[in-house]
């Protein structure tokens, strides 16, 4: 493990990191803007970026088109990293809100921009469409979005538990439907199409098959208790990886099998 010292950043709070098109790491900073790397000697600062992004960014996104999508508490900066065109998008363009939590592609080309505290906003070109309590969105405060193999978009929000949107509507689960905790973190989608919730007590997994939720906690194995926001990967043989307030956990899906609904979890 090859740690990049705060020195070498205006900021040890990363936030984000994102890899473009052209092999190009991309760092958020909280209070440190945009950082492109280039190997562990060349971390080199945006000074056109840093004209129109604000210094605090919660998230990054590389869309399918090579735009870098950047997320702030000031709305959302998009530079295409082709033509070098930079566009600020804020809530005077149709965004709900200007803080902004999580920003998400689908498989489908549109772009998904969870809000802190006004919920939803999907964008299509030039279409913004907010989404909120009239197409049942009943919790505003957004962490995670992601989609499953089946097109379906899932939700964590921060204390309203977790939503799924199918058919134009949402639908909710929270801990009286078998969710470990109502405050999640982090969402993602494995190779079987299961759904996987971090949260602040945990890690629960819905079977969409089974239509039921497995949790994981200290005593099944899952020491890091609380998930961190976004700190979820899933690497090139399909295993996840989630950072945990106490280090970092991996779950191997081809250890797991039908016969026991525990997965199998590592440090």
């Amino acid at each position: 493990i090859d740690k990049w010292l705060p020195t070498a950043l205006p900021s040890a709070n990363v936030r984000s990191i994102v890899k473009d098109k052209n092999g190009h790491l991309w760092l958020g900073v909280w209070g440190g803007r945009v950082l492109k790397a280039e190997g562990r000697e060349h971390i080199i600062q945006q000074p056109r970026l840093s004209e129109y992004v604000n210094p605090f960014v919660s998230c990054l996104l590389v869309d399918s088109k090579n735009k870098l999508w950047i997320g702030t508490i000031d709305g959302i900066t998009v530079y295409d990293l082709n033509t070098e065109i930079i566009k600020s998008i804020r809530s005077i363009d149709g965004l709900s809100d200007n803080d902004i939590t999580c920003i998400f592609e689908d498989s489908k080309g549109k772009i998904w921009v969870g809000t802190k505290q006004k919920g939803i906003t999907t964008i299509e070109g030039n279409k913004y469409t907010v989404l909120s309590k009239d197409q049942g969105l009943t919790y505003s405060n957004i962490t995670s979005i992601a989609e499953d193999k089946n097109g379906k978009i899932w939700i964590g929000t921060e204390g309203g538990g977790a939503f799924v949107y199918e058919n134009s509507k949402f639908n909710k689960y929270k801990v009286s439907d078998g969710l470990l905790s109502d405050f999640v973190t982090l969402v993602t989608v494995d190779e079987k199409n299961n759904v996987w919730f971090g949260t602040n007590k945990g890690l629960s997994k819905y079977d969409q098959t089974k239509k039921q939720f497995f949790s994981y906690q200290k005593n099944d194995g899952f020491t890091g208790i609380e998930t961190k926001p976004k700190a979820v990967y899933t690497d090139a043989q399909k295993n996840i990886w989630f950072g945990t307030v106490n280090g970092v956990f991996k779950y191997s899906p081809s250890l797991d099998n039908d016969v026991t609904p525990e997965p199998a979890l590592h440090i």
